[in-house]
C-alpha cells in the first residue's frame, strides 16, 4: 500500500480561488456518481457486515456488549433498525415519552436502491493537489450500502459552520430531491444522543 499524494482540502480551501473551488465540486460531484454506481442486495457495510451509520452508533448504559445492526433486507428493516436503535439510546430509565411520531415518519421512508455511500465525507478526507485536482478520497470506515439522500446528510451535517463556502459547496454537490429528508434525519439524530452524549 501506498500513500496518496496530495493535501487535504481542509488545508487548502481558503486559498482556493474561486474558479478552484468550483473545479472541486465538479469533481467531487463526479466522485459520488460513480461511487453510487456500486449497489448491493443489503442495507449494511461492505461485504454484507452490519451497518456503521452515525444512526446506529448511539446506546445508553447499561450496555453488555457493542450493539449490531443488520445487514437489512429491506427498507422496512432498515427503518425498523432506525426505530430500534432510538430505543437502544434512552436507556431502562428513560421517563419521556417515546417520539412515536418520528417513529411513524421513519416508517413512512422508502426507497429500496442500496448505493454506495462515503458517509463521512468533508474536507479533511478529500485530498487534492496543487492544480485542484481529487487526488483522493479517504476513511471509509464509515461507508456503507445505504438510501439515496444519506451520503447529503452525513456531509452537510460535517460541514464546518464557519466555513459558509464549503456550505454553499456542499449544497451544489447534491440533487435537491436528496435532501428533503435532511431535517427529518436531524431530529432523528438529535433524538439518539439525547440520553447517551454522543
Amino acid at each position: 500500500m501506498s500513500k496518496i499524494e496530495g493535501k487535504t482540502l481542509k488545508s487548502v480551501w481558503h486559498s482556493l480561488t474561486p474558479e478552484g473551488r468550483d473545479k472541486i465540486v465538479s469533481q467531487l460531484r463526479d466522485y459520488i456518481r460513480q461511487w453510487r454506481t456500486l449497489t448491493a442486495d443489503k442495507f449494511g457495510a461492505v461485504g454484507g457486515r452490519p451497518c456503521q451509520e452515525v444512526f446506529f452508533k448511539h446506546w445508553s448504559p447499561p450496555v453488555e456488549s457493542i450493539l449490531s445492526y443488520g445487514p437489512y433486507n429491506s427498507r422496512e428493516e432498515y427503518n425498523a433498525g432506525l426505530v430500534e436503535a432510538i430505543k437502544n439510546s434512552r436507556g431502562v430509565d428513560t421517563l419521556d415519552p417515546f417520539p412515536d411520531n418520528l417513529a411513524q415518519r421513519i416508517c413512512a421512508l422508502q426507497g429500496e436502491e442500496k448505493i454506495l455511500s462515503h458517509g463521512d465525507l468533508h474536507r479533511g478526507n478529500i485530498l487534492v493537489n496543487d492544480d485542484a485536482v481529487i487526488t483522493g478520497v479517504v476513511d471509509w470506515g464509515s461507508s456503507s450500502f445505504s438510501f439515496m439522500d444519506r451520503e447529503y446528510f452525513d456531509t452537510r451535517t460535517r460541514a464546518e459552520s464557519k466555513f459558509e463556502s464549503w456550505k454553499t459547496a456542499v449544497e451544489q454537490l447534491f440533487p435537491n430531491d436528496e435532501k428533503a429528508n435532511y431535517q427529518l434525519f436531524r431530529e432523528l439524530e438529535r433524538e439518539l444522543v439525547i440520553y447517551c452524549g454522543f
